[in-house]
């Protein structure tokens, strides 16, 4: 008849100590007392050590399996959406996670795909560290991926770098120069140059004749 609550038993006595005993240490690693029962009584019904390797390979398999079951997943409290950095600015974030099973968690983030301008690091405690490192001569924008885990699961959690352009690279165009004249004024170079100066000569001149005094003119008057 079926009997619900039985459970079966892998305990097999043997007059052989010596193969107990044999049994007994090749199986001792095995935390699970089910699966080191069972260890033991297949040494012991085969004669063999070496048995005791595949049932071993199953007690941990089947351990791993359960501890990943019922573990928790890390989860980010705290990211950001996005940041904006232009150069040589440096964004400080503390990011924090938490674990349901109060495991131990390291942070992680990935660079492997960010641009020369731009740089990232974090440390153990979740404080990440991104920096601008060199001016760009048109927006960019980046996608920052960081990283939490514990031995067994992780998550993950995106952050969009808005990489500003510098104000003097945007609206410098090529073969142009910031370098001033004696005038004080931004010499743009070439022809343009010289043109800029003659107008502005131009106009001061204009301006100092403006501001010159009239003389009325003296008129002879004739006798009669």
């Amino acid at each position: 008849s079926y009997h619900p609550d039985y459970e079966p038993s892998f305990k097999s006595p043997t007059g052989n100590s010596s193969l107990q005993l044999q049994a007994s240490t090749a199986c001792d690693r095995i935390q699970d007392q089910s699966f080191k029962d069972a260890c033991i009584f297949d040494v012991i019904a085969t004669g063999d050590v070496t048995a005791a390797e595949s049932s071993q390979a199953a007690a941990t398999e089947s351990q791993e399996t359960e501890q990943l079951t019922t573990n928790s997943i890390p989860v980010f409290e705290t990211v950001p959406s996005n940041i904006s950095l232009q150069y040589p600015d440096t964004a400080t974030l503390a990011l924090q996670a938490t674990d349901a099973d109060g495991d131990e968690l390291s942070f992680f983030v990935d660079v492997s795909q960010l641009p020369d301008s731009l740089h990232a690091n974090i440390d153990d405690t979740g404080l990440l560290s991104v920096q601008a490192t060199s001016e760009i001569s048109v927006d960019d924008q980046v996608t920052l991926t960081v990283q939490v885990e514990d031995d067994l699961s992780s998550a993950a959690a995106s952050i969009t770098v808005l990489l500003k352009a510098d104000a003097l690279t945007t609206t410098r165009s090529p073969g142009t120069s910031t370098s001033k004249n004696g005038l004080g004024v931004p010499a743009i170079g070439g022809i343009a140059a010289g043109a800029c100066v003659l107008i502005l000569i131009a106009v001061l001149a204009i301006r100092h004749r403006a501001r010159a005094p009239r003389v009325k003119p003296e008129m002879e008057l004739n006798e009669i």
